[in-house]
C-alpha cells in the first residue's frame, strides 16, 4: 500500500489500494436478456413480416385483379358486335376470311340442321359438363345464353356474329382439328345461313 492512501474496500471485501481499480469494480452490472425476452422479440419480428407480406399480396390483388371488376360487363363484348367479317362488298381487316354468299341458300332449320351440327362437331368441348368458355351448345337455352353471358350470334347479321368469326378463322377455326372432325364448307354455310335468316328456333 502506498503511504498516505486510504484502503478502499471492494465489492468482494478485498481491500484495494488503487482508487482507479475501485472505480472499475463498481461499474453497473449489465442486464441479462432472458429467454422470454428473446421469444417476445422473435414473435414481434414474425408478426411484422406477416403484416408486410399481407400488404404486398393485397397490393398485387388490387393492381392485377380489381381493375377487371371496374369494367362494365358488356364493354368487352361491344368490340365483338362490330362487323368482324368482310362481306362481298368490303373488307374489315387484313387477312379476314370473306363471308360466303348465302343469299340464295335453302331455308335452314335449327332442329333439323343446326342442332345436328352442334351435336356432331361442337358438344365435345361445348356440352353440359364443364363447357369451354362457358358455352353450352347442347341445347337451345345454351345457344341463346351464349359464351359466359355474351351472345355468340346477332340475328340477321352473320358478319357481326362471333360464332361465324370463329368457324371461319383462317388460322385456328372452330372446332380445332385436334378435337374432332372439323366443319365442312357446307356446314359452315348452314350456320351462316341460319343466322342470316333470323336464327329462329323452330
Amino acid at each position: 500500500m502506498i503511504p498516505g492512501t486510504a484502503a478502499i474496500p471492494t465489492q468482494s471485501g478485498v481491500t484495494a489500494a488503487d482508487p482507479v481499480m475501485a472505480e472499475e469494480s463498481t461499474e453497473a452490472v449489465k442486464p441479462v436478456v432472458t429467454k422470454d425476452d428473446a421469444s417476445a422479440k422473435k414473435k414481434k419480428i414474425i408478426k411484422i413480416a406477416g403484416i408486410s407480406i399481407g400488404i404486398i399480396a393485397l397490393t398485387c390483388v388490387l393492381l392485377y385483379v380489381w381493375p377487371g371488376f371496374l369494367k362494365e360487363p358488356e364493354m368487352e363484348y361491344l368490340t365483338l358486335i362490330e362487323p368482324i367479317i368482310p362481306t362481298k362488298t368490303g373488307q374489315t381487316g387484313p387477312g379476314s376470311p370473306e363471308l360466303p354468299d348465302v343469299s340464295d341458300f335453302r331455308t335452314v332449320s335449327y332442329s333439323r340442321d343446326i342442332k345436328l351440327i352442334f351435336e356432331n362437331k361442337c358438344v365435345k368441348c361445348h356440352g353440359k359438363d364443364e363447357p369451354k368458355g362457358k358455352l353450352d351448345l347442347s341445347n337451345k337455352e345454351g345457344v341463346v345464353a351464349g359464351a359466359d353471358g355474351n351472345p355468340i350470334y346477332v340475328a340477321d347479321k352473320p358478319e357481326e356474329s362471333l360464332i361465324v368469326e370463329l368457324i371461319l378463322h383462317p388460322d385456328d377455326p372452330m372446332p380445332p382439328s385436334d378435337k374432332g372432325e372439323p366443319l365442312t364448307e357446307e356446314e359452315k354455310k348452314e350456320i351462316i345461313a341460319w343466322i342470316a335468316q333470323g336464327a329462329e328456333f323452330n
